[in-house]
């Protein structure tokens, strides 16, 4: 009678206070280190081997940074950009790194990777500079226009007319160089195919402004590449699958708000968020939602992050979901106790999560480094 009653306790004790692996909070990352930060850092990161890379944003008096730290958090390394916003993540290649801000004369810079030395800068673009680099050229959007630009110098080899603004790295294919263009008021944006040697337009797809769905049209964020297709969320709320080849609509879905998360494919499931707190997967080739969560803040900028069996959003909390079925795993937030606050991440292979955010009672911004 007595081992019963014991076992009773245990179960109870259990349903009580024990987690399964897929209720809020189960498997929490480990906390291993936290770095302070002289601004926000809310345009995510790019890594190597051994170090991250991320640009901060004006904030109470103190200029932009490109910074690069040790994953370890010992090593702290900075360069001044001035004083503006930063869109999209700095790339790198071979031993360079490039950056972008939207300053007083919009600049682009070439580093040093190793150093943060300036090798180059070129100034004077519109609103916003966001790039992408490959073997070829360094690419540049800004309003109206993009630009092929040589890596060693800066120099300008080809610029083109385009119509709206990109706010996130384009992305090359081949010989092609796709972005989609929006954040016009009341007008249309498009995703434009480029062949990235000259220039000269392949061809464009209209993102239509819909009155109804909102005051904007076209798209405020990056655009995906999976097999034959190209992935573009919209201000409309269409997230629209086109053949990468022709740019003929393969299909399209309709989410419950507008959308400004980059999409990434991964095993064959589509992930993006909405302004509306959703999360989504959806099948690549089919368009038909797997499956969705709303969470309590908006998904946007930051770009879904994977490792191994697992996917993660960022929505001012740390949402990890198992990628297959949407069980969640972990909700870090200030709603389950958590102390931060987060805005952009980086998940690495070894399981290492590197996330920049802000401490919710001195409202500081952070670097951390979680083990999960």
């Amino acid at each position: 009678m007595i081992k019963k009653i014991f076992a009773l306790l245990i179960v109870v004790f259990c349903f009580v206070y024990c987690k399964s692996p897929t209720e809020p909070g189960a498997n929490k990352p480990e906390f291993i280190w936290k770095i302070y930060l002289d601004g926000q850092a809310t345009s995510g990161f790019v890594a190597d081997e051994n170090y991250l890379y991320f640009q901060t944003s004006y904030s109470y008096g103190n200029p932009d940074h490109l910074f690069k730290v040790s994953k370890d958090g010992n090593e702290i390394k900075k360069y001044n950009t001035g004083r503006g916003a930063t869109f999209g993540v700095p790339v790198i290649f071979n031993d360079m790194i490039y950056i972008g801000s939207d300053n007083s004369n919009g600049c682009v810079y070439g580093l040093k990777k190793n150093t943060l030395e300036l090798v180059w800068s070129k100034c004077g673009f519109e609103w916003t500079t966001v790039l992408s680099v490959d073997e070829a050229y360094l690419y540049v959007t800004e309003e109206n226009k993009v630009h092929a630009l040589d890596k060693l110098t800066g120099e300008i080899i080809w610029s083109v007319e385009i119509f709206g603004k990109n706010a996130y790295n384009s992305k090359t294919d081949e010989e092609r160089l796709y972005f989609a263009t929006g954040s016009i008021h009341r007008q249309d944006g498009f995703l434009y195919c480029l062949n990235k040697y000259n220039g000269k337009i392949i061809y464009k797809k209209t993102l239509p402004y819909i009155e109804e769905r909102g005051q904007w049209g076209g798209s405020g964020t990056g655009v995906e590449i999976w097999n034959n297709y190209v992935y573009v969320p919209s201000y409309n709320c269409n997230l629209y699958c086109f053949n990468k080849n022709d740019g003929s609509l393969v299909w399209e879905f309709l989410a419950d708000s507008p959308m400004e998360t980059p999409p990434r494919v991964s095993d064959g499931i589509l992930y993006v968020g909405s302004l509306n707190r959703t999360c989504y997967a959806i099948d690549s080739n089919t368009g038909k939602q797997i499956w969705s969560f709303q969470t309590v803040g908006s998904i946007k900028r930051d770009p879904p992050q994977f490792y191994q069996n697992y996917v993660m959003f960022i929505s001012g909390a740390m949402l990890i979901f198992n990628k297959q079925t949407g069980d969640l795993i972990t909700d870090k937030s200030a709603r389950t106790g958590d102390e931060f606050g987060y805005w952009s991440v980086y998940w690495d292979k070894d399981g290492k999560i590197y996330s920049t955010g802000y401490e919710e009672k001195s409202q500081k911004n952070v670097l951390l480094s979680h083990q999960f």
